[in-house]
């Protein structure tokens, strides 16, 4: 527990921020994911990662639980941005 994270989100807000998806299981999306932009580009686990603004364990585990959605060619994981968002708004509204 000695990993250091800067964020511009105050501390007892991103705690409680954290404190809420991990207890509803909730894929966090932020407004900036609505953006219209957002392409069908496939990414790896470290981009998609830094795109969400989450940690590589955090898409790990997603991938791993099935919210998000994946392409595998041998050992090589990517994702869809696009895909990914939607199914972590579907997941959102449930």
């Amino acid at each position: 527990m000695n990993d250091i994270v800067l964020s511009p989100i105050p501390l007892p807000e991103l705690l409680k921020e954290f404190a809420s998806i991990v207890n509803t299981n909730e894929a966090p999306v932020a407004s900036e994911y609505d953006h219209p932009n957002v392409n069908d580009e496939c990414v790896d686990i470290a981009a998609l990662a830094k795109f969400l603004n989450v940690t590589q364990q955090t898409i790990i585990k997603f991938k791993s639980k099935g919210v998000i959605p994946y392409l595998q060619i041998g050992r090589s994981v990517r994702f869809n941005k696009r895909e990914v968002v939607d199914a972590l708004r579907k997941k959102r509204k449930q």
